[in-house]
């Protein structure tokens, strides 16, 4: 699933590329995964691209939005101009099409949990009002007040939407291994060291997975279709029975909430 960081990745390749360009039509070729009129937005210039937590919003005229969210296995590929070879590519798994006055952007999503949507102003605030704080935003307080009132696992709150907006499975993982904290904690067990600990953990994973522009791991491509480069770091992630990198012991694997978890039992040990 792309993440803060591959969602970023993709909007700064695409504001470079669309900003200024005008969306002449769109082709729907699964309607599940479209919200919204196209003949809304159709001549629309794409003003600027934002992000906010794992959604990606292009910014239209008349205050309206065009917004994506990848969830499971979205891509978003953009085509400057077309060969013979990328036929098949474009019509594979492609979800939706849009013709701009220079370049195709397709819309692609195996598992067809993605969607795309065009908002207005006050229904893209709606949505976004279900997010919580951005991770490099964070702060000590937030944190401390957020995990006070729950004694879900830890994991489960670094990935719960409404809490942090865009930590997903991958960096979690990476996270809890780097602040030492096991995956099964209750956050409301955790101690003004561990928050601290966790709080510098985030950002730093984060703002690292950004610069190495996210992990190209199962179905995520940046819009050229190149690859990002967290992957070649994983400290824990996808690592089972592997040597941690800091003591050398097994590194094990447990589900959490259905979720795949690595974790080092000799770091990283539940908070007592």
């Amino acid at each position: 699933m792309p993440e803060l960081p591959e969602v970023e990745t993709i909007k700064r390749y695409l504001v470079k590329k669309l900003k200024g360009r005008k969306i002449k039509d769109i082709i729907i070729l699964n309607n599940k995964s479209f919200y919204g009129d196209k003949k809304e937005i159709v001549n629309s210039e794409i003003l600027n691209i934002k992000r906010r937590g794992k959604i990606l919003i292009f910014k239209l005229k008349n205050n309206l939005n065009l917004v994506f969210h990848m969830k499971m296995s979205g891509q978003l590929l953009f085509f400057e101009s077309l060969k013979k070879t990328d036929t098949n590519e474009i019509v594979k798994h492609s979800r939706a099409i849009f013709n701009l006055d220079k370049g195709l952007l397709i819309f692609k999503d195996t598992r067809k949990f993605g969607w795309v949507k065009i908002l207005n102003n006050e229904e893209l605030n709606k949505e976004l009002k279900k997010l919580g704080k951005e991770p490099l935003v964070l702060n000590f307080k937030y944190l401390k007040e957020t995990f006070s009132k729950s004694k879900r696992p830890i994991k489960v709150i670094l990935m719960d939407q409404s809490k942090i907006a865009g930590i997903g499975n991958i960096y979690a993982n990476e996270i809890l291994f780097l602040a030492k904290i096991y995956p099964l904690t209750p956050a409301n067990k955790l101690k003004d060291k561990e928050i601290k600990n966790l709080l510098l953990a985030i950002k730093k994973i984060i703002q690292k997975a950004i610069k190495l522009q996210g992990t190209s791991f199962r179905s995520y491509l940046k819009p050229d279709k190149s690859i990002g480069s967290y992957q070649e770091k994983f400290l824990v992630y996808q690592r089972k029975n592997k040597k941690c990198f800091r003591c050398k012991n097994k590194i094990n694997y447990i589900k959490v909430r259905n979720r795949g978890s690595f974790y080092c039992s000799s770091c990283q040990k539940l908070v007592s």
